[in-house]
């Protein structure tokens, strides 16, 4: 008995006789008469996409999001950079619930931008929820980092 079970980067293994992307695959039995033909069908895993805004709606370029599962302690799921237009892309995602986040930032005229939750927020009680699914697109999970004042610290821990 074995198992035909097909890989590729960014997309949902697919098995011989499985019914969804995550689902198990069926034994097929291979012996010296055997003729099989097996027909796989690949699912990509999902992608959130959105952009970076600035308080006049502008696209903010070179901004990292992270993407996290929409549960706690954070665990990092994904991560995109904008482009020249603000526009970010996160893929090879599992279907889910999402939070997305800025990271903190320092802007060419030195002013700062804190990591932000999409839409706008702080915390994860009312960040937006973006829902993530197989070979789709979870569009529009737009972010606009506050301002505010970066610190970096240094030091030993012991």
């Amino acid at each position: 008995l074995y198992l035909i079970v097909a890989t590729r980067q960014f997309y949902f293994p697919a098995s011989y006789g499985q019914r969804r992307p995550d689902g198990q695959g069926m034994p097929v039995e291979i012996n010296d008469k055997s003729d099989v033909f097996a027909e796989l069908r690949m699912r990509r895993m999902g992608v959130v996409t959105g952009r970076v805004l600035d308080e006049n709606d502008i696209g903010m370029p070179n901004a990292t999001v992270v993407a996290y599962r929409a549960r706690l302690p954070l665990e990092i799921a994904g991560r995109g950079t904008s482009d020249d237009r603000g526009v970010y892309r996160i893929f090879d995602l599992k279907p889910g619930k999402y939070w997305v986040r800025s990271t903190p930032m320092t802007l060419e005229d030195g002013a700062g931008r804190l990591p932000t939750f999409g839409p706008e927020t702080m915390e994860t009680a009312t960040a937006g929820l973006h829902e993530v699914h197989v070979d789709e697109e979870a569009a529009y999970a737009d972010i606009r980092p506050a301002p505010g004042k970066l610190f970096h610290i240094a030091g030993r821990l012991n």
